[in-house]
């Protein structure tokens, strides 16, 4: 156990003085998540722009419509043309295409795609605005005072003329904590490589 953690002092002392030279974040935030020792802080509540990393409050708004017994794994979903059309990371959905829980979770975790995330969202909460609430909620529920939250998937305002989903190191540390409670997800979340479409393509992650 003491030489676990004298290579892991080691690990972060070399990580933090390679970041420190080359610094290229604004901000950041390194922790134990069992005991939420804090091992390296930087303006950790500072809120920046989420990207692709607000999917993580998504796929827990999609657990708790699980839990809840609104959807299962296996619900069918049907892409609409506004999911279809959403840019950026994506796994091309097809209007009309139609799609279990489990397959776009799938798609949203490993691949961090687009199309994906706001498929789910429509499916799951009627509509993208209604869903974004639900984030909102799921936020506040946690506790996460730096995350605002405007889209399903954290494409940028040029591109859903949205104001963009901001939080910060540490509700985004909460958020993937929260994530890694959940079996299924860690499973996606850590998933090299993965079948879709029945396999005529693979997601990378």
């Amino acid at each position: 156990m003491r030489r676990n953690l004298l290579a892991l002092a080691l690990l972060l002392a070399a990580t933090t003085a390679a970041a420190r030279a080359e610094a290229t974040y604004r901000a950041a935030l390194v922790v134990e998540p069992r005991t939420w020792t804090v091992l390296y802080s930087r303006d950790p509540h500072i809120q920046l722009p989420t990207a692709s990393m607000i999917k993580m409050l998504n796929a827990l708004v999609a657990m708790d419509a699980i839990e809840r017994g609104e959807v299962t794994w296996d619900t069918p979903i049907r892409a609409t043309r506004e999911s279809a059309l959403v840019e950026g990371s994506q796994v091309y959905l097809e209007e009309g295409e139609v799609f279990a829980v489990r397959d776009l979770m799938k798609a949203m975790l490993v691949k961090s795609a687009n199309d994906a995330a706001d498929a789910l969202a429509v499916g799951m909460g009627g509509s993208r605005e209604a869903y974004v609430q639900r984030m909102r909620d799921k936020a506040r529920a946690l506790g996460l005072a730096d995350t605002i939250v405007f889209t399903p998937h954290g494409l940028p305002t040029s591109d859903t003329g949205l104001p963009e989903d901001k939080s910060s190191p540490a509700d985004l540390a909460h958020m993937g904590a929260e994530v890694l409670r959940y079996p299924e997800l860690r499973v996606l979340v850590s998933t090299r490589l993965a079948p879709f479409r029945h396999g005529e393509f693979e997601l990378f992650n």
